[in-house]
Formats: C-alpha cells, sequence, structure tokens
C-alpha cells in the first residue's frame, strides 16, 4: 500500500465512487461526503490536506483534513483541523488502511503546528487516542452526541487552557 499526500484530479471520479461505497454500508449510512470533499477542495477559503490510499494501482482510501478553529467570545482560542471524511473502500477495511491514513495525518498536523485534530465518528477512532471533545471543554456547533464528537490534541501541550466552540469550514453547512 502507497499513501500518496495529493489526488490527482482524473482520479476524482474514482475517489467519489469509493467514498459512497465506503459510508453507503454503514450505520449512518452516506450523506453527501463526497460533495464535502469536492466542496472543500474547491474552497478558496479553506486549507485542505488530501491522503490518498492505493494498493496495487486501486484508489482504497482517502482522508481530508480541512482547517478550524476553537472560538470562544468571538476569540480564536486555537487552531486546529476537521477530519472529514476517513474512508476506506469496502474491499481494503480491515486491512490497515485506515490506520495507515490515521498516522499520515496525526504526522502532517504535527509538522505544521496544528493545536487538534477534531472527528465526528465513533469507537473506531479511541484506538488513536481520540476522546470526547467534551473533556476538554471543547463543544460541537450542533447537536451531536457527545461519545461521537472527538478530539486529539496534537501538541504536548494539547488544549490547556482551551475552551469554546468548534468553528466549522462554511462548506460543511453547520
Amino acid at each position: 500500500m502507497e499513501i500518496k499526500k495529493s489526488l490527482n484530479e482524473n482520479d476524482v471520479p474514482a475517489l467519489a465512487n469509493m467514498i459512497q461505497e465506503a459510508f453507503t454500508g454503514t450505520d449512518h449510512g452516506y450523506s453527501g461526503e463526497s460533495e464535502l470533499v469536492t466542496a472543500l477542495r474547491k474552497s478558496n477559503k479553506t486549507s485542505t490536506y488530501d491522503f490518498v490510499a492505493w494498493d496495487a494501482g486501486m484508489l482504497v482510501g482517502y482522508a481530508l483534513l480541512s482547517d478550524t478553529l476553537i472560538i470562544d467570545d468571538e476569540q480564536p482560542q486555537a487552531s486546529g483541523l476537521v477530519l472529514a471524511p476517513l474512508a476506506v473502500a469496502p474491499i481494503a477495511q480491515k486491512h490497515g488502511v485506515g490506520k495507515a491514513l490515521m498516522s499520515e495525518i496525526e504526522t502532517v498536523a504535527k509538522k505544521h503546528g496544528y493545536s487538534f485534530i477534531s472527528i465526528l465518528g465513533g469507537d473506531y477512532y479511541r484506538q488513536f487516542g481520540y476522546k470526547a471533545a467534551s473533556q476538554f471543554g471543547i463543544e460541537a456547533p450542533m447537536e451531536v452526541p457527545d461519545e461521537y464528537f472527538q478530539i486529539k490534541p496534537m501538541r504536548e501541550e494539547g488544549l490547556t487552557d482551551v475552551h469554546g466552540t468548534l468553528k466549522y469550514a462554511p462548506e460543511f453547512g453547520i
């Protein structure tokens, strides 16, 4: 398996199909993740980082990070990243693709000095050290069960003395 840190525009149709297949079989189903990827990648206001996993010439995984802030009283408290989506082709699930992508995203976040990565997701992310954001005093800007709104500090000082609400890029529609 090989992970590339950019997406070739010729691969966008295959990516859209893979994302739809990856989410269709989940508990929550497909909710427009492919359209979100397109909107975030085309945005001139939001910085993004793409990660594409290939195996034997087949696109088997994808992760997209986008800039975010924690805001309190209209003041930025910390800059971080949102992971949305992490998608692994059904045929490649449970073969380490997701773990490899998670390793890559965390390496890039640390390298660029981001304070945290935020995720909307389930139990899968706990193995990587993600915890309910409420444990850090961070709130979601929408209704979401506490156990699904997760965050992980990327720096040693973590999210000490940071509290507030996560502000998603406008493309999320939140």
